[in-house]
């Protein structure tokens, strides 16, 4: 069987394994030293690197063997907090009877996951050379891209939970400044730089970021590590509120407030540096950020920052989200809301060449019209839109007010229409959206939406549980009963539309909104006109 492979030739081969998954193609690269060789590009397109990087590295070692066949550079940053200080008292207000749950699970679902899954990135490595390159080794996000996930699997571990913290055993406990119980010795031997433990080390950080000895890398990946960072019980932030998770972004900040952090913040300090070095060092044209936090640094007012995103032509976030575990979710705090209102204004406005944008809110994130602004007149060269689990109808009207000119696909995925009750703030139907998108240019624009669920339409369906199969009563009130019927028969779509719960900042289901837009049928006649222009444009046909 082996003479038969090796018989193969490479282009062959190469096709065999791009239809391969990423434990086919490791089992088949170990038929023989001839296959080996030549699956080596398709096993090492990714590489990931664990900062800060211990002072025993092999870094330059691991990027002379590889770095010819990385495609994709992964940061993996997380943040050093500063000791508890005992003055501070924790104020959160929590329901009597709850607890928290220390083992509950955050980062990005499943189907967040499907959507990094679009990504060509594959394989940072299978040996344990890979695996010594790195400062530590905690369990990959679930939003990191499938590739991705394939090339850890030996490299870096699985996203398995029973393999967090698999590294270099022996050097474990004195390499991971970061972990969830911080003796006092860390504080007295902190990191040198955000890249590594001694500051000599950083330059072979920084000279990946620069993609020194990676000739075809273009994708930069930052990971934050926010959720697991942030789960540190430790002063992140100057509030009376606790001294982990969510609470580092209770309260809007100006510039001033955002000096002043960083010269009492460690971490806060260490997110200039790695934004600093990244705008001013990379040269790339596509930039993903897992767990993009929402805090604002210094080096965003220095001209190396415009210039940065003015070289972007692809740009990926995926934002910071997490719950108090009492049930909070972090679109609560004022500071988390503060800082995406000013997305357009500290990022966007000046990223003039990106084509593709991909803003993915997390579930314990939801971003919402007081959140999220996208201004008309930004973007212009935007072709390619995808937002997921955000109140679409409401960020986008404003920035389809622009009229941008070369918008061809707009994608969207678990997103609602908001119901309000701001006086200043009238409701954003699916209509007004179908409506401006279809007035949008004059070039066809594909438009998908995906929602996990059927919108419901009484109380009763509701508040059915998740796990039921619910179906209508059979004596169902005539009216919704003919609702459903256009459904079935007219092929209508259920547009969902939600209220936040002011406390805790879920999404609650709108059934009453529902039955009524379906019922006045706005939204599936401007849908369909949308469709129908579309599809004019497509054709050439002028219109009548």
């Amino acid at each position: 069987m082996t003479s038969h492979l090796d018989s193969l030739p490479p282009e062959l081969l190469s096709i065999v394994t791009e239809h391969l998954g990423h434990d086919d193609r490791k089992n088949l690269s170990l038929a023989s030293s001839t296959t080996r060789s030549a699956m080596v590009p398709f096993l090492f397109k990714g590489l990931k690197v664990m900062c800060p990087l211990p002072e025993d590295h092999i870094l330059q070692d691991i990027v002379q063997k590889f770095g010819a066949h990385v495609l994709n550079l992964h940061l993996h940053v997380p943040f050093f907090p500063n000791p508890i200080d005992p003055n501070k008292q924790d104020d959160v207000d929590m329901d009597d009877g709850e607890e928290v749950d220390d083992n509950e699970e955050d980062g990005m679902e499943e189907d967040e996951n499907e959507e990094s899954q679009e990504n060509e990135v594959a394989d940072e490595g299978s040996n344990d050379e890979a695996k010594s390159a790195e400062g530590s080794n905690d369990d990959d996000n679930e939003d990191d891209n499938s590739d991705q996930e394939d090339a850890e699997d030996d490299g870096n571990g699985s996203n398995e939970d029973d393999e967090e913290g698999e590294e270099n055993e022996e050097n474990e406990e004195e390499d991971r400044w970061y972990c969830e119980n911080l003796p006092d010795s860390v504080w007295e031997n902190p990191p040198e730089s955000v890249w590594a433990r001694k500051s000599a080390g950083a330059q072979a950080v920084k000279d990946l970021i620069q993609f020194k000895g990676l000739p075809r890398c273009s994708i930069l990946s930052l990971h934050t590590m926010g959720v697991e960072s942030f789960e540190i019980e430790a002063d992140w932030d100057d509030n009376d509120l606790c001294n982990s998770g969510m609470y580092f972004c209770s309260y809007e900040e100006d510039w001033d407030a955002v000096k002043k952090k960083e010269e009492k913040y460690t971490w806060r300090a260490a997110l200039r540096d790695m934004w600093h070095d990244v705008a001013n060092l990379s040269k790339t044209e596509r930039l993903e950020v897992f767990d993009f936090l929402p805090r604002k640094n210094s080096s965003w007012r220095e001209s190396g920052w415009p210039k940065f995103l003015g070289c972007l032509k692809e740009l990926t976030l995926y934002t910071y989200g997490a719950d108090n575990g009492a049930g909070w979710h972090v679109n609560t705090l004022p500071g988390f809301n503060d800082f995406f209102k000013e997305l357009s204004s500290i990022m966007l406005r000046h990223a003039n060449h990106v084509e593709r944008l991909k803003i993915i809110a997390h579930d314990e994130g939801f971003l919402n019209y007081d959140s999220l602004k996208l201004s008309p007149g930004i973007l212009p060269e935007l072709q390619v839109l995808h937002l997921q689990h955000m109140a679409a109808p409401a960020i986008l009207l404003p920035f389809l007010e622009g009229k941008p000119r070369n918008l061809r696909e707009i994608h969207l995925k678990k997103c609602v229409a908001v119901e309000t009750n701001d006086y200043d703030f009238e409701l954003k139907t699916w209509a007004s959206l179908w409506k401006a998108i279809r007035e949008t240019g004059e070039k066809p624009i594909c438009v998908t939406y995906q929602y996990l669920k059927s919108p419901p339409l009484t109380e009763d369906e509701n508040y059915a549980d998740e796990e039921e199969d619910w179906k209508p009563p059979e004596d169902e009130e005539e009216g919704i009963a003919r609702l459903r019927r256009m459904v079935v028969e007219d092929k209508d779509i259920i547009w969902p539309y939600v209220d936040i719960d002011e406390k805790y900042g879920m999404l609650m289901d709108n059934d009453v909104l529902n039955a009524e837009h379906l019922g006045m049928g706005h939204d599936n006649k401007e849908y369909r006109a949308l469709m129908d222009e579309m599809e004019r444009r497509r054709k050439g046909v002028s219109a009548e």
